[in-house]
């Protein structure tokens, strides 16, 4: 299920043309040139997953989008009052973390209900973390993405099987795939956290027999990793999800 309907192939390419409608000429055609590179692709749901991210951020930004390049799309939504209004989504808890001996965190905000730390913060001096799965969930079920769906200790048959149907899956990995030491702290809640201070949030939009693609937000670039390198990782926070 995705926003507005958007399963009905004549729904969707209805809602992709009254997205092109919004764009100007040069931006409309590089739009239309890459829809039709990724439907000739043989058995892919690429073409498909296009439609739906555009259709989607489109209507969540509220602003024409630009193209740059071949591959990559630039969506505005307002600076300012909008992005504060953004993350009070998140429902920072701004408490500060209980330092531990070796850069350790003994206590912390609980990640699966609050944005954990500032949101302008810094996972290598504490004092801002991030959010977990069902926050994000939340928040997308909530503005334009109702049938999403995501949890903790889901397989990784399952998200890829996602990604072969069409759907971005958003993961939590660490940062360009590291693996630093891990560990859990002890939420004002008491639930326990695992945590890597190299917390990272990516968004899967393809697979293939060996890799997975990652849109990476932290530089905006686009790039593939083996299966092995992105379940390794993926392991350290719960295998946890949200499936668009």
């Amino acid at each position: 299920m995705t926003p507005n309907g958007l399963d009905d192939p004549r729904t969707r390419s209805e809602a992709f043309e009254t997205f092109l409608s919004t764009l100007g000429e040069r931006d409309r055609r590089n739009f239309r040139n890459h829809l039709s590179a990724c439907e000739a692709e043989q058995d892919s749901p690429r073409g498909a997953l296009w439609k739906r991210l555009a259709c989607t951020l489109g209507t969540l930004t509220g602003k024409p989008a630009r193209t740059t390049g071949k591959r990559a799309v630039q969506f505005y939504v307002a600076d300012g009052q909008y992005l504060m209004q953004l993350f009070a989504l998140e429902a920072p808890d701004t408490r500060a973390a209980v330092i531990g001996p070796n850069h350790t965190v003994l206590r912390w905000g609980n990640p699966y209900t609050n944005f954990v730390g500032l949101v302008d913060g810094l996972e290598t001096n504490m004092t801002g973390y991030g959010v977990y799965w069902p926050v994000m969930l939340q928040i997308a079920k909530t503005h334009g993405i109702p049938g999403a769906t995501g949890a903790a200790g889901l397989s990784a048959k399952t998200v890829y099987q996602a990604l072969k149907t069409g759907h971005a899956v958003e993961v939590w990995i660490e940062t360009s795939f590291v693996r630093p030491p891990t560990g859990t702290w002890t939420a004002w809640d008491g639930l326990m956290i695992p945590y890597s201070l190299h917390e990272h949030a990516v968004t899967l939009s393809g697979v293939s027999t060996d890799s997975v693609r990652v849109n990476d937000p932290l530089h905006a670039t686009q790039y593939w990793v083996t299966k092995g390198t992105f379940e390794a990782s993926w392991k350290d926070f719960g295998n946890q999800a949200v499936i668009f």
